[in-house]
């Protein structure tokens, strides 16, 4: 019953006048208490949009317009503020980031600061390149639908062509999760760092490639900068009235599955067919034209979670137990290093049925060891 209400899951993709800029005014999101399947139609029906990764029974946050609140109050369910005027929020980010210097050298820790543009981010990619030549590289993996070129870094002491295992992160599948863009490019740079002041860093680049790719929608990142902070999807036209398709629907194993929507207006539209999006496309190209992969991570946010396939399924892969390992590991190490509690699992059971993922298409298609990460925070 829960499972089929997902489908009535109103969308904030916008209508007509696409290209003008949203502000959210008169919204806010709050956190419901969701106690019976009533409760989330009604939900479904008043809300903009649902944040929380799960929908089910229990505590689920949603943007709403203020003035729906009553409406939830006289059906009695129990909510609370947790973002009273989205819009000041919103604004406030807006200005912040307009006055923000620009910040840092390669390597400088201030860079990271505050959340960077798309330019900002490939002028860094070059700065790294051009700082450390034996070390990193530019690579690309195709373009975007908008023409923008997925940019990245190759970090490796071994030479170009060596015949040595690779692993790639990616991050800003969906374009509103500022912390993967980011979180991919402090990874990089404490691995540039660490190849000269850390043994075991050192070590693992002389005998390995880390492909770093920071933000593989760009177009939908560039569109969360300059019209809708909340814009998830890629900018597809749709052709009628609607735009985007879901990038991380649109993995070509077990696509059409449960979990991805064939409404083009949803947050979760799967697009016409499996790779249908030159994002995905290119993307599972650089997987091609790099056989030596063997190990991924895709970046997301947000609920602090570590996931495994499948997505497309509650049955569990053959491998699990090796994938309940790896992700327990990583699981701990967060909290002893970090401090910040993860729960790890599989990705149908620990979060929602989700087909067309690029986590079951890199390991249902390519064999390779895939995980992904729901960054901070749980929304508190």
């Amino acid at each position: 019953m829960l499972s089929s209400l997902l489908a009535l899951c109103v969308a904030s993709t916008a209508f007509a006048d696409d290209s003008a800029v949203v502000t959210y005014d008169g919204e806010c999101v709050i956190r419901a208490d969701i106690r019976s399947a009533r409760d989330l139609r009604t939900l479904l029906a008043i809300a903009e949009e649902e944040f929380s990764h799960r929908i089910d029974l229990g505590e689920v946050d949603f943007r709403v317009k203020r003035a729906r609140l009553a409406a939830l109050t006289a059906a009695g369910i129990r909510f609370e503020m947790r973002v009273p005027d989205l819009a000041e929020v919103v604004r406030n980010e807006r200005v912040r980031l307009a006055t923000a210097a620009e910040g840092g050298i390669a390597g400088d820790a201030s860079w990271f600061a505050d959340f960077k543009t798309i330019a900002q981010i490939n002028a860094k990619l070059d700065e790294w390149a051009i700082a450390h030549p034996s070390l990193v590289s530019s690579v690309t993996a195709g373009a975007s639908l908008e023409g923008r070129v997925v940019r990245g870094i190759r970090i490796s002491s071994a030479p170009m062509g060596a015949n040595v295992p690779a692993v790639l992160f990616d991050a800003g599948q969906h374009a509103r999760e500022w912390i993967g863009p980011m979180t991919a490019m402090f990874l990089a740079n404490a691995l540039i760092d660490g190849a000269s002041s850390n043994a075991r860093i050192a070590r693992i680049l002389s005998t390995c490639e880390i492909f770093i790719l920071p933000s593989v929608n760009p177009d939908g990142y560039e569109h969360t900068w300059t019209t809708a902070r909340l814009w998830r999807k890629n900018r597809r036209d749709n052709g009628n009235g609607t735009f985007g398709v879901d990038p991380n629907r649109n993995w070509g194993f077990q696509w059409g599955r449960g979990g991805a929507s064939t409404d083009p207006a949803s947050e979760t539209y799967r697009g016409t067919a499996a790779f249908s999006e030159p994002e995905t496309q290119s993307l599972r190209d650089f997987f091609y034209a790099h056989p030596n992969i063997v190990g991924h991570m895709d970046y997301h946010s947000y609920s602090q979670l570590v996931l495994w396939p499948w997505g497309y399924t509650t049955t569990a892969p053959l491998e699990a137990p090796a994938f309940d390992a790896i992700a327990d590991r990583m699981r701990a190490t967060i909290l002893a290093n970090g401090g910040q509690p993860y729960i790890a699992g599989q990705i149908a059971t620990t979060l929602y049925i989700a087909s067309g993922s690029i986590v079951d298409w890199v390991y249902g298609d390519r064999a390779i060891t895939s995980l992904t990460i729901e960054l901070r925070d749980t929304g508190t």
